[in-house]
């Protein structure tokens, strides 16, 4: 069984043409009709761009999402997940303030931290075969790698702690291969981006640089990737794009 997970950063709405959700929101589209997700683990979306990826689903292949804004309700930024409902249902999420204290929305490692950052999770079983999967979206700081650290040694802890099936962990780290962040969730997880060929996923849409979007997983038994470069591009990162591989039924542990 072939599942495919996008991670994207999605940029704001807020930058002008053409560069704007407006222009770019076609593009995206057209990016999912090639590629044909089961899921995507967004960053940065506001909730009205989320429910125009879910308008914009064709009929035949619609798309739903699980998330939270980090500041709590719809308000702001959302790490959220993206499902294709037709071949997935939603058995379990929950959303976290990376934080020493998760349950509060917003709250912040440290007060030299850019912004509230989160982790979004969610189980899903597929509505053929009954395999569950837990897909789990995050978006680290900019500014602090203090938080940075702090953070991916609490994502390795939920990680832990969910149920015991296939999972993957996608978003926006912020940082680099070989970073403190990096080395803490390849002890806990697999990489699926990046391994051994780093790749440029932020663009800036031409000024930018740095492989900082990554995808991690376990309990599957083979991964492929591909760095999308669209052009123009959908955002001011590319997203990536992993084929996976579940070559026997898994059911998660409740």
């Amino acid at each position: 069984m072939e599942i495919r997970v996008l991670t994207q950063n999605l940029r704001g709405p807020a930058d002008p043409p053409p560069n704007d959700w407006a222009s770019r929101r076609p593009r995206f589209r057209a990016l999912l009709d090639r590629v044909q997700p089961d899921f995507i683990t967004t960053q940065e979306a506001h909730f009205s761009m989320l429910e125009d990826v879910r308008r914009d689903a064709p009929p035949d292949a619609p798309l739903e999402w699980t998330g939270l804004g980090r500041r709590g309700g719809s308000s702001d930024e959302h790490c959220a997940v993206v499902h294709r409902a037709d071949r997935w249902e939603v058995t379990a999420y929950d959303h976290l303030a990376l934080s020493a204290t998760p349950r509060t929305i917003p709250s912040t490692w440290t007060a030299t931290q850019d912004c509230p950052r989160m982790v979004t999770w969610a189980g899903y079983r597929h509505r053929v075969s009954g395999v569950e999967v837990t897909i789990a979206s995050t978006h680290l700081d900019q500014l602090c790698a203090t938080s940075r650290s702090a953070s991916a040694q609490q994502l390795a802890e939920l990680v832990e702690s969910l149920r015991d099936g296939p999972l993957v962990l996608a978003g926006d780290f912020n940082d680099e291969p070989g970073s403190p962040a990096y080395r803490t969730l390849a002890r806990a997880l697999t990489a699926i981006f990046p391994t051994s060929e780093p790749r440029q996923t932020f663009n800036g849409f031409g000024a930018g640089g740095g492989c900082i979007d990554w995808m991690w997983q376990r309990g599957f038994d083979a991964t492929a990737w591909h760095v999308l470069t669209p052009t123009p591009p959908v955002s001011d990162h590319n997203g990536v794009l992993a084929q996976l591989i579940l070559d026997k039924p898994a059911t998660a542990a409740r």
